[in-house]
């Protein structure tokens, strides 16, 4: 992540911001704080999170939610039973 998109997330602390998804859903709160405070960021909390869907339709909400503002790459499974052993 670049210094300046950093800083531009730092910018939303305090600012009711709607983050859109490539499915179609959206999640608006209130970001709390950026987490670290300097260098890439790694975490935003917010509050009074809603998620709703492509129809504007609330489909959850959490008075509080830590997002990693970044692209994921990749999941696994490390525990359930199709679980992989190690």
């Amino acid at each position: 992540m670049s210094v300046s998109t950093s800083q531009s997330l730092r910018d939303l602390v305090s600012h009711r911001v709607t983050f859109d998804f490539e499915n179609g859903y959206h999640l608006t709160g209130y970001v709390a704080t950026v987490r670290p405070p300097q260098g890439d960021v790694i975490t935003m909390a917010l509050s009074r999170v809603e998620i709703s869907n492509d129809a504007g339709e609330v489909v959850e909400r959490h008075r509080e939610m830590v997002l990693v503002p970044s692209v994921m790459t990749n999941y696994r499974l490390t525990e359930g039973p199709s679980a992989k052993p190690r």
